[in-house]
């Protein structure tokens, strides 16, 4: 049996990698600046503009009252795929999302659905800084506000939001302290706004802050290529403990701020672990940069299908739902 071939590199590979993926998964080509770069607030696109054909669900009409169920949050949230993530868009929408993603999967549970997530999307600022972002969560918030989405008939509203937010360092999965600026008094504060309209327009809704899956195991190994596609097995790990030590610090921040929010967590990390990116192939819930040729169409650094049905589940278990996505 031919040997793996196994590639060990500093973490500071990790960041660059992974660096480069976050560059990838930006709609519109973004040109590196030197460090660091000067922040200019400038308008992000409007986020009003005539309905984009490739979101599915985006023409649904929302009934009097509000939509029972509205989703908010970044690409954890959207999960285009390849094809809705890079698609030109004639209404030049900046905001993606797919049918492969929990809020589609949960949505089969309520008899109207409203879908505002925006693969991208942050709370505040967007890690690169200088980079342009697709949308902030007011915006998000703004979308579902001029169509009346939220109101009194609204049952449910999810959260994922935070992955893709700058915290006052450089970011870089952890790197020079960037997790230890991911406080829940930080969390809360930028947030906060945002999830005070939530609930003054939709008052008798459970908000859930859907926290973020594991993608390096315990031992902190990330397996960026992992796959026997070529007819041999090949497979290149980094050492990366800080893309674990920033999720874990995010999804803490989010836990301990929920209930001064008025908010449920979902604690989707737990049952997660035990399916990142360096276990076989038949166990895992990620996609890596070259992986299974199955997994193609997800987009690389996400929940591939059976980990989105999973995180699905996960929050739908939460809530006790029936309709749940099988596997």
């Amino acid at each position: 049996m031919k040997k793996a071939l196994t590639c060990t590199r500093s973490a500071a590979i990790a960041a660059a990698l992974a660096t480069t993926c976050a560059l990838l998964l930006t709609p519109h080509a973004v040109l590196a600046q030197p460090f660091p770069p000067e922040i200019k607030e400038e308008p992000l696109p409007d986020l009003n503009l005539a309905e984009p054909k490739s979101n599915p669900g985006k023409y649904q009409a929302v009934p009097h009252g509000g939509a029972q169920y509205v989703a908010f949050g970044d690409s954890y949230a959207a999960n285009p795929n390849t094809e809705e993530q890079y698609e030109a868009r004639q209404d030049g929408d900046p905001c993606r999302w797919g049918d492969n993603s929990y809020p589609m999967h949960l949505s089969k549970n309520f008899s109207s659905f409203f879908n505002a997530t925006c693969s991208g999307a942050v709370i505040e600022q967007d890690y690169f800084k200088a980079a342009p972002v697709t949308a902030r969560l007011s915006q998000l918030v703004d979308r579902a506000e001029n169509v009346h989405a939220l109101g009194p008939q609204t049952q449910l509203v999810t959260i994922t939001i935070g992955g893709n937010e700058a915290w006052y360092a450089i970011r870089d999965y952890g790197h020079l302290g960037s997790s230890k600026m991911i406080t829940p008094a930080e969390y809360s504060r930028r947030i906060g706004p945002s999830i005070a309209r939530i609930r003054a327009q939709a008052p008798n809704a459970r908000i859930l802050l859907v926290g973020y899956p594991e993608f390096v195991g315990a031992d902190n190994r990330l397996c960026y290529i992992d796959t026997t596609r070529y007819g041999f097995p090949l497979k290149i790990v980094v050492h990366d403990p800080t893309q674990r030590t920033y999720i874990k610090a995010l999804n803490d921040a989010m836990r301990m701020s929920a209930p001064d929010l008025g908010t449920e967590y979902v604690d989707v990390f737990t049952p997660s672990q035990g399916h990142g990116s360096c276990v076989p192939d038949d166990q895992r819930w990620v996609k890596n940069l070259l992986d299974a040729p199955e997994r193609d169409p997800h987009l690389i650094l996400h929940l591939n299908e059976v980990g989105t049905k999973e995180q699905a589940r996960i929050v739908g278990e939460y809530l006790k739902l029936d309709n749940l996505p099988q596997l």
